[in-house]
């Protein structure tokens, strides 16, 4: 009798650990689907007009830097 009250102890520990598996698992899930509505949320935004302008004078510098190696 002592295996199978062994035996009926270990399935419950499995199940435990399923439950905990389970509930780790859906915190992971969670956790997944807000972050990536956050990044989807600020990709969809624009980019401010200042950077704009800085990344514009950048390339311009860039130009004219390769320009002046150039020649």
């Amino acid at each position: 009798m002592v295996p199978s009250v062994r035996k009926k102890s270990n399935q419950l520990s499995g199940i435990q650990l399923m439950s905990k598996d389970n509930k780790t698992s859906n915190v992971m899930r969670q956790i997944d689907e807000n972050l990536r509505r956050v990044y989807f949320e600020n990709n969809e935004e624009d980019i401010p007009d200042r950077f704009k302008e800085l990344l514009a004078k950048l390339k311009n510098q860039d130009g004219t830097s390769e320009r002046d190696s150039d020649g």
